[in-house]
């Protein structure tokens, strides 16, 4: 149902903008920041739990000793992901633009709003179908 209403919604870009390239070009712009919003996450996770959880067991590590890699590259990470979104912003005109930013905002807030008001229930039925996979 999610999804099917997010569609709806996209599809309605259609009838706002120009024309099909534009719609198009949002499309794939808001789509490139939303993957690079998931790699900063990426990217901010690597970092904390290397500075909460630093004894974890991990099944690889980025340098010998220390930490000073995974951070090195985390930040390497977050500088170039920054640069992408900022290039894919600022080579789109201003409509394009704040209607990357409108997606990108629907489709981060949509999975909070789901993670916030889920049901208990769930996880057992999803534990029950596993079950009867087995």
């Amino acid at each position: 149902m999610t999804q099917s209403v997010c569609i709806s919604l996209f599809a309605l870009l259609y009838g706002v903008m120009k024309n099909v390239n534009g719609v198009f070009l949002t499309l794939t712009n808001a789509t490139t920041v939303i993957y690079a919003l998931v790699y900063i996450l990426i990217a901010i996770a690597i970092i904390r739990l290397r500075q909460t959880q630093p004894e974890l067991e991990r099944p690889y590590r980025l340098g010998k000793t220390g930490n000073g890699l995974a951070y090195f590259v985390a930040f390497l990470l977050l500088f170039g992901i920054v640069v992408i979104i900022a290039a894919t912003l600022f080579a789109s005109d201003l409509t394009q633009a704040v209607f990357v930013v409108i997606i990108k905002a629907i489709l981060f807030v949509i999975p909070l709003i789901i993670d916030k008001n889920k049901n208990a229930e769930w996880i057992e039925q999803v534990n029950m179908d596993l079950a009867l996979n087995k």
